[in-house]
């Protein structure tokens, strides 16, 4: 009875195996018959098909990470899509090697042991119910902002990871619901704390509309976004929730009281770790990148007269994830090269005009989200500010609700590669695939839905539109 179980297991794993890489192939040869024409031109098909094809892979998982994040690349480099200093061009930005240093650098702290103290800590105020536990991780994304703005979701991403690892949840469900909120609280808070995002937009747009915001303006236009980011933690726990109690105050308390009062290991840790927030803090002063500072910080552990670094914590390093990423990321690059942002503002935006307030502001959420499947969330920035800024001031919207709407809703996303900033997340390996797309995928609706009837009438009642 057992062989046929095991048999009946065996062929059904198989069958589907079959049928994923079918819908894999099937999907990019349809695209590849569609007729070409002056707007989906044959460059945008090949991409279409290769990126999809892709997507599909990423998504199925039955290839290791390594070699998904090999092919994409290689495919668009041999069938000339982009120049190969265009393919390649996420090597040499800052993302790859911030991961690299940030997973050096969670190695260290994992285990010399502050990690897990620092997250013992959190989990000990938490109480044993998992809502509050998330609520204490999203209070700690928060404060991280005000002290760092904007550059939080790395050491959230650690103390997440830290606390997933001290609960020895693994990849679970449960991994995805502590490590996404941990993503959450570090970003969200900027839909109301001034960061360099929304000015980034400003002066995009700049060369169509002179807008002036400040600090306290922002946070008066944005009040909503409160109330939005504690939705999102209630839903994730809902998506999430242990099927049994985490126990995991009383388990804290006990590894706590095993590992005493700090040791001069963890104590030299920390001080060494606090560059990272100096480095951050001090950015106005040195002007260097901020991705910078991880793996100059992770240098420094392997220093004369520090030496707190061992070559485990290199050797640990989840490199088929950094491939992964970088592979992710060229996705955007190419996309933005052969023009895939302009084929659908091209295709939209004449239509806006004709169309009333909400309706123009929904659909300019909805090209947003559907353009990010192939950009990334600053090239859709950089393709449809000036754009879509024209078409609100021609209905006399003010151009910095174009502004929050394309914030909010390039950050709507359904698969790890699309953004940089959740991948770092996912890249720790403790969250499932399907788990990533269902948690972002809720968001999205929600998002929407939250866009219409809470965000939209609150501009109209302060006077924004």
């Amino acid at each position: 009875m057992n062989i046929l179980f095991t048999l009946k297991k065996y062929f059904a794993a198989v069958n589907k195996e079959k049928w994923s890489w079918f819908v894999t192939l099937l999907v990019p040869a349809v695209i590849m018959l569609i007729p070409e024409n002056e707007t989906f031109t044959y460059e945008i098909k090949v991409f279409s098909a290769i990126t999809i094809a892709a997507i599909f892979i990423f998504a199925f998982g039955y290839i290791p990470q390594l070699i998904a994040g090999l092919i994409l690349p290689i495919f668009y480099n041999i069938t000339n899509l982009a120049p190969t200093e265009v393919v390649f061009s996420p090597w040499t930005s800052t993302v790859p090697w911030m991961f690299m240093g940030g997973m050096i650098l969670s190695n260290i702290l994992m285990r010399t042991g502050l990690l897990k103290r620092i997250a013992y800590v959190l989990i000990e105020h938490a109480s044993n119910t998992y809502y509050k536990l998330l609520l204490s991780i999203t209070l700690s994304g928060f404060i991280m902002n005000f002290l760092a703005p904007g550059e939080s979701y790395i050491p959230m991403a650690m103390l997440t990871y830290g606390i997933c690892a001290a609960l020895k949840l693994g990849k679970s469900s449960t991994s995805a619901g502590i490590m996404l909120t941990g993503f959450f609280s570090s970003y969200m808070p900027k839909y109301f704390i001034y960061s360099s995002e929304i000015n980034n937009l400003q002066t995009l747009g700049s060369t169509v509309a002179q807008t002036h915001l400040t600090f306290f303006q922002y946070f008066y236009h944005n009040i909503p976004s409160i109330l939005w980011i504690i939705i999102i933690v209630f839903v994730t726990a809902r998506l999430t929730k242990p099927e049994h109690g985490l126990n995991a105050v009383d388990h804290a308390q006990n590894e706590l009281a095993q590992m005493g009062p700090m040791s001069k290991t963890e104590k030299k840790t920390a001080l060494v770790s606090a560059l990272v927030f100096v480095y951050f803090l001090t950015s106005g002063l040195h002007h260097l990148p901020l991705a910078w500072g991880f793996p100059l910080v992770a240098l420094v552990f392997f220093l004369p007269g520090i030496k707190l670094g061992k070559p485990e914590d290199l050797t640990s390093v989840n490199f088929g994830m950094i491939v992964f990423i970088a592979s992710c990321l060229s996705i955007g690059y190419v996309a933005n090269y052969i023009g895939f942002g302009s084929l659908i503002a091209g295709l939209i935006l004449p239509h806006l005009s004709a169309s009333n307030v909400t309706l123009t502001l929904m659909i300019i959420w909805a090209i947003c989200v559907v353009t990010n499947l192939a950009l990334t969330p600053l090239a859709i920035w950089a393709t449809y500010t000036v754009p879509f800024v024209q078409a609100a001031q021609s209905l006399g919207i003010n151009a910095l609700v174009i502004y929050y709407q394309m914030y909010q809703a390039s950050c709507q996303v359904l698969f790890p590669y699309e953004w940089a900033l959740p991948l770092f997340y996912f890249s720790f390996g403790l969250i499932k695939t399907k788990d990533y797309t269902r948690i972002f995928g809720t968001v999205m609706v929600l998002n929407f839905f939250y866009m219409l009837l809470v965000y939209i009438p609150y501009w109209r009642l302060i006077g924004l539109i």
